[in-house]
Protein backbone atom coordinates (compact mmCIF):
# COMPACT_ATOMS: atom_id res chain seq x y z
CA UNK A 1 0.00 0.00 0.00
CA UNK A 2 1.50 3.30 -0.82
CA UNK A 3 1.69 5.84 2.05
CA UNK A 4 3.61 9.24 2.38
CA UNK A 5 7.15 9.04 4.08
CA UNK A 6 6.25 6.72 7.00
CA UNK A 7 9.48 8.18 9.29
CA UNK A 8 7.12 11.14 9.66
CA UNK A 9 5.54 9.85 13.12
CA UNK A 10 1.34 11.41 12.32
CA UNK A 11 1.86 9.12 9.13
CA UNK A 12 2.63 6.28 10.39
CA UNK A 13 0.12 3.07 9.66
CA UNK A 14 -1.70 2.30 12.56
CA UNK A 15 -3.15 -1.18 12.41
CA UNK A 16 -6.79 -0.77 12.98
CA UNK A 17 -7.15 1.96 10.38
CA UNK A 18 -7.55 2.52 7.02
CA UNK A 19 -4.52 4.13 4.70
CA UNK A 20 -5.82 5.56 1.49
CA UNK A 21 -4.00 4.77 -1.44
CA UNK A 22 -2.56 6.77 -4.05
CA UNK A 23 -2.70 5.87 -7.51
CA UNK A 24 0.91 5.83 -9.39
CA UNK A 25 3.10 8.47 -11.12
CA UNK A 26 2.50 8.07 -15.28
CA UNK A 27 5.05 8.18 -18.43
CA UNK A 28 4.25 11.25 -20.64
CA UNK A 29 2.95 9.98 -24.33
CA UNK A 30 5.19 9.57 -27.12
CA UNK A 31 7.48 12.51 -28.50
CA UNK A 32 5.39 14.65 -30.80
CA UNK A 33 7.38 16.67 -33.34
CA UNK A 34 6.12 19.73 -31.84
CA UNK A 35 7.32 19.32 -28.72
CA UNK A 36 10.95 18.72 -30.37
CA UNK A 37 13.42 22.15 -31.32
CA UNK A 38 15.76 20.17 -33.28
CA UNK A 39 13.00 19.27 -36.15
CA UNK A 40 16.15 17.73 -38.18
CA UNK A 41 17.42 15.12 -35.64
CA UNK A 42 13.62 14.23 -34.71
CA UNK A 43 13.24 10.71 -36.07
CA UNK A 44 17.04 10.26 -33.82
CA UNK A 45 15.43 11.75 -31.36
CA UNK A 46 12.21 10.16 -31.09
CA UNK A 47 13.92 6.77 -31.45
CA UNK A 48 16.18 7.21 -28.55
CA UNK A 49 13.37 8.28 -26.22
CA UNK A 50 11.15 5.42 -26.81
CA UNK A 51 13.80 3.01 -26.02
CA UNK A 52 14.39 4.89 -23.23
CA UNK A 53 10.47 4.24 -22.69
CA UNK A 54 10.80 0.40 -22.90
CA UNK A 55 14.17 0.12 -20.59
CA UNK A 56 11.57 2.14 -18.21
CA UNK A 57 9.04 -0.44 -18.44
CA UNK A 58 11.48 -3.21 -17.85
CA UNK A 59 13.03 -2.28 -14.97
CA UNK A 60 16.19 -0.92 -16.37
CA UNK A 61 16.80 2.12 -14.96
CA UNK A 62 20.59 2.99 -15.39
CA UNK A 63 20.14 2.49 -19.35
CA UNK A 64 16.78 4.08 -18.81
CA UNK A 65 18.36 7.05 -17.10
CA UNK A 66 21.62 7.56 -19.51
CA UNK A 67 19.27 7.46 -22.26
CA UNK A 68 17.03 10.33 -21.13
CA UNK A 69 20.16 12.17 -20.35
CA UNK A 70 21.13 11.56 -24.34
CA UNK A 71 17.34 13.22 -25.11
CA UNK A 72 17.83 16.01 -22.87
CA UNK A 73 21.56 16.42 -24.50
CA UNK A 74 20.00 17.17 -27.36
CA UNK A 75 16.59 18.32 -27.22
CA UNK A 76 15.84 19.54 -23.25
CA UNK A 77 12.13 18.78 -23.25
CA UNK A 78 9.20 18.39 -20.56
CA UNK A 79 8.69 14.76 -21.40
CA UNK A 80 12.12 13.71 -21.37
CA UNK A 81 12.62 15.44 -18.12
CA UNK A 82 9.78 13.89 -16.70
CA UNK A 83 10.52 10.53 -17.78
CA UNK A 84 14.31 10.49 -16.55
CA UNK A 85 12.62 11.51 -12.67
CA UNK A 86 10.60 8.49 -13.02
CA UNK A 87 13.30 6.83 -13.68
CA UNK A 88 15.19 8.11 -10.38
CA UNK A 89 11.92 7.98 -8.56
CA UNK A 90 13.09 3.92 -8.71
CA UNK A 91 16.49 4.42 -7.86
CA UNK A 92 15.25 6.11 -4.62
CA UNK A 93 17.37 9.12 -5.75
CA UNK A 94 14.99 11.56 -4.43
CA UNK A 95 16.56 14.73 -4.84
CA UNK A 96 17.54 14.14 -7.94
CA UNK A 97 13.96 13.06 -8.76
CA UNK A 98 12.82 16.37 -6.97
CA UNK A 99 15.43 18.54 -9.24
CA UNK A 100 14.27 16.46 -12.32
CA UNK A 101 10.58 16.93 -11.68
CA UNK A 102 11.21 20.98 -11.06
CA UNK A 103 13.04 21.22 -14.35
CA UNK A 104 10.06 19.50 -16.42
CA UNK A 105 7.88 21.29 -14.62
CA UNK A 106 9.65 24.97 -15.03
CA UNK A 107 9.75 23.65 -18.87
CA UNK A 108 6.19 23.33 -19.28
CA UNK A 109 4.34 24.57 -15.95
CA UNK A 110 1.03 24.16 -17.85
CA UNK A 111 1.79 20.41 -18.58
CA UNK A 112 -1.39 18.13 -16.67
CA UNK A 113 0.75 15.38 -16.82
CA UNK A 114 4.28 16.37 -15.45
CA UNK A 115 1.83 18.55 -12.65
CA UNK A 116 0.38 15.38 -11.85
CA UNK A 117 3.55 13.14 -11.03
CA UNK A 118 5.66 16.37 -9.35
CA UNK A 119 2.02 16.73 -6.93
CA UNK A 120 2.59 12.72 -6.58
CA UNK A 121 6.23 13.02 -5.62
CA UNK A 122 5.76 15.74 -3.11
CA UNK A 123 2.91 13.34 -1.64
CA UNK A 124 5.35 10.83 -1.20
CA UNK A 125 7.87 13.04 0.55
CA UNK A 126 4.92 13.90 2.85
CA UNK A 127 5.10 17.72 1.55
CA UNK A 128 1.08 17.39 1.92
CA UNK A 129 0.55 21.26 0.98
CA UNK A 130 3.02 21.86 -1.60
CA UNK A 131 1.24 17.73 -3.32
CA UNK A 132 -2.89 19.69 -2.69
CA UNK A 133 -1.53 23.20 -4.47
CA UNK A 134 -0.34 21.07 -7.53
CA UNK A 135 -3.60 18.68 -7.96
CA UNK A 136 -5.85 21.46 -7.69
CA UNK A 137 -3.97 23.67 -10.35
CA UNK A 138 -4.56 20.80 -12.36
CA UNK A 139 -8.73 21.13 -11.54
CA UNK A 140 -8.40 24.38 -12.08
CA UNK A 141 -6.40 24.25 -15.95
CA UNK A 142 -9.31 21.45 -16.79
CA UNK A 143 -11.91 24.89 -16.83
CA UNK A 144 -9.14 27.05 -18.75
CA UNK A 145 -8.23 26.45 -22.86
CA UNK A 146 -5.54 24.29 -22.91
CA UNK A 147 -4.61 22.88 -26.34
CA UNK A 148 -5.17 20.03 -27.78
CA UNK A 149 -2.63 17.53 -26.14
CA UNK A 150 -3.24 19.62 -22.94
CA UNK A 151 -6.72 18.22 -22.98
CA UNK A 152 -5.58 14.51 -23.87
CA UNK A 153 -3.15 14.45 -20.51
CA UNK A 154 -6.24 16.35 -18.31
CA UNK A 155 -8.90 13.33 -19.67
CA UNK A 156 -5.98 10.15 -18.73
CA UNK A 157 -5.23 11.99 -14.94
CA UNK A 158 -8.81 13.47 -13.97
CA UNK A 159 -9.41 10.70 -12.19
CA UNK A 160 -5.90 9.60 -10.68
CA UNK A 161 -5.56 13.75 -9.29
CA UNK A 162 -8.92 13.58 -7.73
CA UNK A 163 -7.44 10.59 -5.94
CA UNK A 164 -4.63 11.16 -5.30
CA UNK A 165 -6.02 15.05 -4.09
CA UNK A 166 -8.32 13.61 -1.79
CA UNK A 167 -5.27 11.04 -0.16
CA UNK A 168 -3.27 14.13 0.71
CA UNK A 169 -6.64 15.79 2.00
CA UNK A 170 -7.22 12.75 4.03
CA UNK A 171 -3.88 13.12 5.68
CA UNK A 172 -3.95 16.68 6.12
CA UNK A 173 -7.31 16.38 8.13
CA UNK A 174 -6.38 15.44 11.23
CA UNK A 175 -10.06 13.94 11.46
CA UNK A 176 -11.33 17.39 10.81
CA UNK A 177 -15.08 16.24 9.82
CA UNK A 178 -15.13 19.05 7.01
CA UNK A 179 -11.90 18.19 5.42
CA UNK A 180 -12.91 14.70 4.93
CA UNK A 181 -15.62 15.62 3.89
CA UNK A 182 -14.03 17.13 1.15
CA UNK A 183 -11.82 14.51 0.44
CA UNK A 184 -14.99 12.26 -0.15
CA UNK A 185 -16.38 14.90 -3.07
CA UNK A 186 -13.30 14.63 -4.50
CA UNK A 187 -13.73 10.71 -4.51
CA UNK A 188 -17.18 10.82 -5.54
CA UNK A 189 -16.43 13.09 -8.58
CA UNK A 190 -13.24 10.60 -9.68
CA UNK A 191 -15.94 7.61 -9.21
CA UNK A 192 -17.28 6.44 -12.53
CA UNK A 193 -19.77 3.81 -12.88
CA UNK A 194 -18.36 3.14 -16.46
CA UNK A 195 -14.92 2.83 -15.98
CA UNK A 196 -14.24 1.75 -12.40
CA UNK A 197 -10.72 2.25 -10.45
CA UNK A 198 -11.19 -0.22 -7.56
CA UNK A 199 -8.47 1.50 -5.71
CA UNK A 200 -10.80 4.72 -5.63
CA UNK A 201 -13.91 2.97 -4.52
CA UNK A 202 -11.87 1.09 -1.50
CA UNK A 203 -10.37 5.35 -0.75
CA UNK A 204 -14.31 6.50 -0.73
CA UNK A 205 -15.06 3.18 1.63
CA UNK A 206 -12.36 4.16 3.54
CA UNK A 207 -13.73 7.71 4.43
CA UNK A 208 -17.14 6.67 4.75
CA UNK A 209 -15.84 4.57 7.89
CA UNK A 210 -13.65 7.19 9.05
CA UNK A 211 -17.16 9.48 9.38
CA UNK A 212 -18.52 6.30 10.59
CA UNK A 213 -21.24 6.02 7.93
CA UNK A 214 -20.73 2.64 7.46
CA UNK A 215 -23.74 1.60 5.33
CA UNK A 216 -21.86 3.55 2.62
CA UNK A 217 -18.95 1.82 3.56
CA UNK A 218 -19.86 -1.78 3.15
CA UNK A 219 -21.56 -0.71 -0.48
CA UNK A 220 -18.02 0.36 -1.57
CA UNK A 221 -16.07 -2.12 -0.57
CA UNK A 222 -18.52 -4.53 -1.96
CA UNK A 223 -18.08 -2.70 -5.73
CA UNK A 224 -14.34 -2.70 -4.80
CA UNK A 225 -13.86 -6.74 -4.43
CA UNK A 226 -16.53 -7.26 -7.39
CA UNK A 227 -14.02 -5.30 -9.96
CA UNK A 228 -11.16 -6.56 -7.86
CA UNK A 229 -11.31 -9.53 -5.12
CA UNK A 230 -7.64 -9.83 -4.01
CA UNK A 231 -7.70 -6.59 -2.34
CA UNK A 232 -6.99 -7.58 1.28
CA UNK A 233 -7.27 -4.12 2.36
CA UNK A 234 -10.88 -3.80 1.26
CA UNK A 235 -11.66 -7.05 2.71
CA UNK A 236 -10.16 -5.91 5.94
CA UNK A 237 -12.12 -2.54 6.05
CA UNK A 238 -15.42 -4.24 5.37
CA UNK A 239 -14.75 -6.70 8.24
CA UNK A 240 -14.09 -3.16 10.50
CA UNK A 241 -17.19 -2.05 8.99
CA UNK A 242 -19.40 -5.06 9.66
CA UNK A 243 -18.23 -4.89 13.48
CA UNK A 244 -19.39 -1.69 13.67
CA UNK A 245 -22.85 -2.43 12.48
CA UNK A 246 -23.34 -5.44 14.94
CA UNK A 247 -22.66 -8.29 12.21
CA UNK A 248 -19.16 -10.02 14.09
CA UNK A 249 -19.24 -13.03 12.62
CA UNK A 250 -19.58 -11.57 8.99
CA UNK A 251 -16.35 -9.18 10.62
CA UNK A 252 -14.20 -12.86 11.21
CA UNK A 253 -14.84 -14.14 8.09
CA UNK A 254 -13.96 -10.59 5.96
CA UNK A 255 -10.48 -10.08 8.02
CA UNK A 256 -9.76 -14.21 7.52
CA UNK A 257 -10.35 -13.69 3.87
CA UNK A 258 -8.25 -10.56 3.78
CA UNK A 259 -5.32 -13.13 5.38
CA UNK A 260 -6.01 -15.30 2.67
CA UNK A 261 -5.12 -13.11 0.16
CA UNK A 262 -2.23 -11.43 2.07
CA UNK A 263 -0.63 -12.96 4.77
CA UNK A 264 0.88 -10.44 5.65
CA UNK A 265 -1.99 -7.93 6.25
CA UNK A 266 -1.44 -6.51 9.42
CA UNK A 267 -4.25 -4.83 9.96
CA UNK A 268 -7.04 -7.48 9.32
CA UNK A 269 -4.36 -9.78 11.80
CA UNK A 270 -4.59 -7.55 14.39
CA UNK A 271 -8.54 -6.77 13.84
CA UNK A 272 -9.24 -10.25 14.46
CA UNK A 273 -6.97 -11.00 17.52
CA UNK A 274 -8.87 -7.96 18.98
CA UNK A 275 -12.17 -9.16 17.82
CA UNK A 276 -11.85 -12.60 19.42
CA UNK A 277 -10.90 -11.19 22.87
CA UNK A 278 -14.23 -8.46 22.50
CA UNK A 279 -16.34 -11.72 21.76
CA UNK A 280 -14.13 -14.01 24.62
CA UNK A 281 -14.61 -11.49 26.99
CA UNK A 282 -17.92 -11.06 26.53
CA UNK A 283 -18.82 -14.91 26.74
CA UNK A 284 -16.84 -15.02 30.20
CA UNK A 285 -19.21 -12.11 31.19
CA UNK A 286 -21.94 -14.15 30.53
CA UNK A 287 -21.13 -17.44 31.75
CA UNK A 288 -22.56 -17.59 35.63
CA UNK A 289 -20.45 -18.40 38.24
CA UNK A 290 -19.90 -22.04 38.66
CA UNK A 291 -20.45 -23.49 42.74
Amino acid sequence: MDTPDKNNKNTQEKENKQIPFILKMLHTPPLKKQTIDDYENFPKIQTVFEYAQKCLDNGRFKAAIKSFQDVIKTNPCAAAYNNLALAYMFQSQKEKAHDTFQKAHDLYPNAPLCTYNFATYFYYQNKLDKAISLFTSILKQEESSLDSTGKEEIDVIKKPTLNNLSCALFYQSQDKPETLKKAAEYLEQAHDPEKIYPLILVNLANIYAKQEKYDDAIKFYKQALDEDPLIADAYNGLGFAYCNTNNPDKGIKMFKRALYVDKNCQAALHNLKMLHYAMSQAQSQETPAQK
